[in-house]
């Protein structure tokens, strides 16, 4: 995996998207190993390389864009076929939180394992997210430093809102 990894990363890099898209969807790998060990480790290295300055801004989101529409496409295959059991999950950013890669795909491994899911990919304020009342609740924050940087209000709104929802 570690090659196909570095291949994807390359790709990337060098704005050949349709290359990086082939690798993945020509690689026989299962969704869950290529989430797991080709898609997530390659975008920390993109993050760490524009952290770095050795990539642009724009290289960064057009790999974070390529890699959102593959796993689009990737979670239409991903391998559960658990029966749904009426449970339901909510997994969303705080907000104010653009990092939704990852949101995304603790969703489709919840979808695959019989869960309900509905996702945030974006961060919305709790008022937006669904009526349906979910079971559990996931929440995504990256935080550079100590979390004091986490909007305090914004995690007591998401706690209200996960407690209205659970006395409907």
């Amino acid at each position: 995996m570690l090659d196909l990894r570095q291949r994807y990363v390359d790709a990337l890099v060098a704005g050949d998207l349709a290359s990086a898209e082939r690798l993945i969807e020509d690689s026989g790998t299962d969704v869950r190993t290529l989430y797991l060990e080709v898609l997530q480790p390659a975008l920390y290295e993109i993050g760490r390389r524009w952290e770095e300055a050795e990539i642009s801004v724009a290289q960064e989101h057009l790999a974070t864009a390529t890699t959102q529409s593959l796993m689009a496409r990737l979670a239409e295959r991903f391998d559960g076929d658990a029966p749904r059991r009426g449970r339901r999950v909510l997994v969303a950013c705080v907000e104010g939180e653009l990092h939704s890669i990852g949101v995304r795909m603790v969703a489709d491994f919840l979808d695959a394992d019989g869960w309900t899911s509905c996702s945030s990919a974006r961060s919305r304020r709790p008022r937006r997210l669904p009526s349906w009342p979910p079971r559990r609740v996931s929440t995504s924050s990256r935080c550079r430093r100590p979390c004091r940087s986490a909007s305090p209000r914004s995690c007591a709104r998401s706690r209200r809102c996960a407690r209205s929802r659970r006395s409907r």
